[in-house]
């Protein structure tokens, strides 16, 4: 088997698919054509559209794959798109009527492409819809990411077989085609399967500028607010040994540390 320029799938026959992203789907009439010639080029009898928004030249000899990969280098350029992973966009601003003004799903979706080649992390699902709506199934995806008119939202995608995060989960016989019908709303979203608050929290929690990255101890009286940062090791030793805590403050009582309650 020699090296191929790009990922490609072997089939049962000995034939290869080679699935080509062209701007994420959105493409003319005249790249159609275009792919229908580069197919009866190369021999290839079935063209298949994917969920991943794809066209897949389906029974490529294995010969053929490297010198169609460099037909369509030549013909579409930087149109061309190979996320680590899966990235769908919705119709967006142009088409949708529903889509939030001035957001720009192709280019959020070229940004998470960037990112997804720029780790060794694994294959992930990702959905970028310009609305709440969600066209592109952000929900259900590993992760989601959703427009309002303050910004881009970012989900995080529960598993509908896991009791802690689905109400009612899924039996673990339950194949994966039911499971994903029962986390849309046409089957009825059964399952409602996200991960808790917290989780889908976590990205906006670590990208507030108000996060406290630092310990604070307490630099008035009780409730006023008013606080100071202390380092780790200080954190530690009064933590644990307690003692006049707030004589700085003009306290003079005694706070029991760990050690006093428990017994080692």
């Amino acid at each position: 088997m020699e090296q191929f320029k790009h990922h490609v799938s072997q089939h049962k026959d000995g034939t290869y698919s080679v699935g080509v992203s062209i701007d994420q789907g959105y493409m003319t009439p005249d790249d159609f054509i275009l792919l229908s010639e580069l197919a009866k080029k190369y021999h290839v009898t079935t063209l298949m559209a994917t969920t991943a928004k794809k066209i897949s030249f389906m029974d490529v000899q294995e010969a053929n794959v490297n010198p169609l990969w460099e037909d369509l280098e030549q013909a579409f350029g930087q149109r061309l798109c190979f996320p680590k992973g899966k990235v769908i966009v919705c119709p967006g601003s142009k088409f949708c009527k529903f889509a939030t003004p001035g957001r720009d799903n192709h280019a959020m979706g070229r940004e998470v492409e960037r990112i997804s080649k720029a780790h060794e992390a694994g294959k992930v699902k990702v959905g970028v819809s310009c609305c709440p709506l969600g066209c592109a199934m952000p929900r259900v995806r590993d992760l989601g990411i959703l427009t309002n008119a303050k910004g881009w939202m970012l989900t995080i995608g529960g598993n509908p077989y896991h009791p802690s995060c689905a109400l009612p989960y899924l039996d673990f016989d339950e194949p994966l085609t039911e499971a994903y019908k029962t986390l849309t709303w046409a089957g009825g979203a059964k399952t409602h399967a996200t991960i808790c608050g917290r989780g889908q929290g976590c990205q906006d929690g670590y990208s507030q500028p108000e996060r406290v990255t630092v310990p604070l101890k307490r630099a008035g009286k009780r409730g006023e607010g008013k606080w100071k940062a202390i380092g780790w090791d200080q954190l530690i030793k009064e933590v644990t040994e307690g003692g006049k805590l707030f004589a700085d403050i003009g306290e003079d009582r005694n706070v029991e540390g760990v050690k006093a309650l428990h017994d080692t």
